[in-house]
């Protein structure tokens, strides 16, 4: 265990519960050495806010766990099938607003399983000594798929598919194939239990682009390049403004310059009042480019720290939940808008501007967005508790990665691994900040 004293001042001006706030708060790191299944039976459903964890990819490697571990099944079909029956126990310990996040690498047809080294995780060839790999209507050479076939299994067995985040690496393994390209991306998958499910967009916001950035910086729409200033002195006079608002709408549509997202400010009001910038940045986008990281003990490369970093973020509440029920604290936000409606409104419906892509009205083009921003955190519940640490669960936890960053970030972690040579990793890991509870 270790305890740390938070910053509760983020709270002051809400009512009641401060004085029970102020202690301290300790996070564990669980370690279970035992198979995902055996390990999740025996946990209490609802008890966890968010799983983040990357099962052994079919046919890469055998981590020397029986012939009836996972990632060594015959075919494509039985691997997807392995996986969606350990993910419906995870769906029972998950919480109904909880989340997956599930990291997943693809191999080839006619590769081999690697067994040299079991303690290579995230890198390697698909080409390896052993047992070749194949299934029903693959060829040799073939790409298999596979995160995509246990993505849509896991879709029809009564998981929401909220988004598939490609994990580009900039340092990807080498490969002496000369007839495609090197692969240097892998797949996380956003899956929810419900279609209502704990997700905070505001605390893995992107910086915005100085592009961006200096667009905004205008104190009016008009003044922005591209806006109707911009046409009127020639930088584009074959284009009327009103078409330079629309192709403006279309191309934030869906971001977070989007009316009605949590950004902190979305562009092209069109007040006379001066512009603030965006603290917290864009909508994090769903293409992470983040190096493999290595372990230099065990000379292999592990789950990126950086990788499971929002996972963790946006999966589980920066304050808590509740220590009765578990309900994740949740932003108390304030929203402000810039527009005031008058002159300014008159003006565009009379130039024809009452309409735009992404728009319904001339006072939401006027408009164009607010800006809000978090004032302090807040119970979801009627228990009138104060808050203790969300949990974030690994059921082939490795190394123990994502125990260290959820310890870091303040969060309970359970990490479940089948390999005695992990978890003595993990343990060493996890030891040196003083974490460990085994079991």
């Amino acid at each position: 265990k270790r305890c740390v004293l938070p910053m509760w001042g983020l709270l002051q001006g809400l009512p009641g519960e401060m004085p029970s706030l102020w202690a301290e708060v300790c996070v564990t790191v669980e370690i279970i050495c035992a198979g995902a299944r055996e390990a999740l039976a025996a946990m209490p459903a609802g008890s966890v806010h968010a799983c983040i964890t990357s099962p052994p990819y079919w046919g890469l490697r055998d981590y020397g766990l029986g012939p009836d571990a996972i990632g060594l099944e015959p075919t494509p079909e039985l691997y997807v099938e392995h996986i969606v029956q350990v993910m419906r126990e995870v769906r029972r310990v998950l919480r109904d607003d909880g989340t997956l996040w599930l990291n997943l690498g693809d191999s080839y047809a006619g590769g081999h399983v690697q067994q040299a080294d079991k303690r290579w995780q995230h890198g390697g060839s698909d080409v390896d000594v052993g047992r070749a790999l194949g299934g029903n209507g693959l060829k040799p050479k073939d790409l298999c798929g596979m995160p995509w076939r246990v993505a849509f299994a896991l879709q029809a067995d009564g998981w929401w598919l909220r988004s598939d985040i490609v994990w580009s690496k900039p340092n990807p393994m080498p490969e002496s194939v000369t007839d495609r390209p090197t692969r240097s991306h892998e797949y996380l998958f956003l899956l929810a239990k419900s279609a209502r499910y704990y997700y905070d967009a505001d605390a893995i916001r992107e910086p915005m682009a100085e592009s961006s950035i200096a667009r905004i910086s205008q104190p009016t729409f008009d003044q922005q390049t591209g806006g109707p200033k911009d046409y009127g002195n020639g930088t584009n006079p074959n284009r009327s403004a009103r078409k330079a608002l629309e192709n403006f709408a279309a191309s934030h549509k869906g971001s977070h310059f989007d009316r009605g997202k949590t950004a902190e400010h979305q562009l092209g009001r069109a007040s006379s009042e001066p512009r603030q910038d965006n603290p917290a940045g864009r909508n994090k986008r769903s293409v992470w480019e983040i190096a493999t990281q290595p372990y230099a003990k065990a000379h292999f490369a592990t789950f990126p720290e950086k990788l499971v970093e929002p996972c963790i973020l946006a999966g589980t509440s920066e304050w808590g939940c509740c220590p009765e029920c578990g309900a994740p604290w949740e932003r108390v936000v304030e929203r402000e808008s810039g527009y005031e409606g008058g002159r300014r409104h008159d003006s565009l419906e009379k130039r024809g501007l009452s309409q735009g892509t992404g728009w319904k009205d001339g006072s939401q083009l006027a408009e164009a967005g607010a800006f809000r921003h978090t004032t302090g955190w807040r119970s979801t519940c009627k228990h009138g508790a104060g808050p203790v640490p969300g949990t974030v669960l690994d059921i082939f936890a490795g190394s123990g990665t994502v125990g260290l960053v959820a310890e870091r970030l303040g969060r309970h972690s359970v990490l479940i691994d089948a390999s005695e040579d992990y978890c003595r990793m993990a343990r060493e890991r996890t030891a040196q900040m003083g974490l460990m509870e085994t079991a």
